[in-house]
């Protein structure tokens, strides 16, 4: 490989790990909450939340020593292929990441990073001599002669073996599931994106979260973030906004010539945004708390209203 295609191929993981990361807390943030209100109305305790295979290898290329784990693979591969004690090549470096993650699991456990490689060693060898014991089955299976698997996952075939076969001799239980054989009975309710779906309804429906509420309460609280509690709040540089008439701003008919009252210009940048009290004058004589002319002047007492 070249140069630049290995450093291309490197920056290419690095973004695509960084957006696993973004999807894998924008799915935690959305999931956990209706887990925990899906426990709390069915009465079921959930208190873990399976972010799958993304999860773990996220996990696994963050610890500071992964990058010695393809050293210590592509070696052990080697030394058994020269004393011919494997038959498999195993060329599957992405999936390095599991022996990476049983480095991490042992890692913090003992907190020795020695022992940490040597369980994942061990891992090694059990893989490739588990590729060896399959390559006929997986060769029958794809068609593809001189293929096998490496995989870590190929370990649960010896005991799943007779639970499968157990399942076998159910009626109604031996036949095909996989994705291909849906779509040709169900159609469109055997796509990804239909069974997202579906499945997100039934959560919020077992949470029982109120979709046209929560909106709009989420939407109410945006724009008191933004706007405060009334809508005829000044825009940023004093002057009213549209939803309103009225200004917090004291008029400028309320203030005597002696220019007492602050200005608008300097109580924008003095004071934070949005003001949580009208600013107040530094004359005693003049309160900058009337909001509109039509209240007290400096100095005199409000208009009792007409009886």
């Amino acid at each position: 490989m070249k140069v630049r295609d290995a450093v291309s191929a490197g920056i290419t993981l690095g973004v695509a790990f960084s957006g696993m990361t973004m999807l894998i807390s924008y799915m935690t943030g959305a999931i956990t909450p209706a887990a925990q209100a899906m426990s709390e109305t069915v009465g079921v305790d959930l208190p873990i939340t399976d972010g799958g295979w993304t999860t773990m290898s996220t996990i696994s290329w963050s610890w500071p020593y992964a990058f010695l784990m393809f050293p210590l693979v592509i070696g052990i591969n080697i030394l058994l292929i020269v004393f011919k004690r494997t038959e498999t090549f195993n060329a599957d470096l992405w999936n390095v990441w599991g022996k990476i993650f049983t480095a991490v699991a042992v890692y913090s456990i003992t907190s020795s990073v020695w022992a940490a490689f040597a369980v994942a060693a061990v891992q090694v060898v059990f893989e490739l001599k588990t590729a060896d014991f399959h390559q006929h089955r997986v060769e029958t299976m794809t068609g593809i002669p001189g293929v096998t698997i490496t995989h870590r996952m190929v370990f649960l075939a010896a005991p799943m073996y007779p639970i499968g076969w157990l399942l076998r001799k159910i009626p109604g239980l031996d036949r095909s599931f996989n994705a291909a054989d849906l779509r040709a009975k169900v159609g469109i309710f055997a796509e990804n994106h239909i069974l997202g779906f579906i499945l997100g309804v039934l959560f919020g429906v077992l949470a029982r979260f109120d979709v046209a509420g929560a909106s709009a309460s989420t939407t109410v609280s945006s724009m008191s973030d933004w706007t405060g509690p009334s809508s005829a709040a000044p825009t940023r540089s004093g002057s009213p906004s549209s939803g309103g008439s009225r200004s917090p701003w004291p008029s400028p008919s309320s203030c005597p010539a002696t220019g007492s009252c602050p200005s608008r210009a300097s109580s924008t940048s003095a004071w934070p945004w949005p003001p949580t009290s009208p600013p107040r004058a530094t004359s005693s004589g003049c309160s900058s708390s009337a909001r509109s002319s039509r209240r007290s002047s400096c100095g005199r007492a409000p208009r009792s209203p007409p009886s």
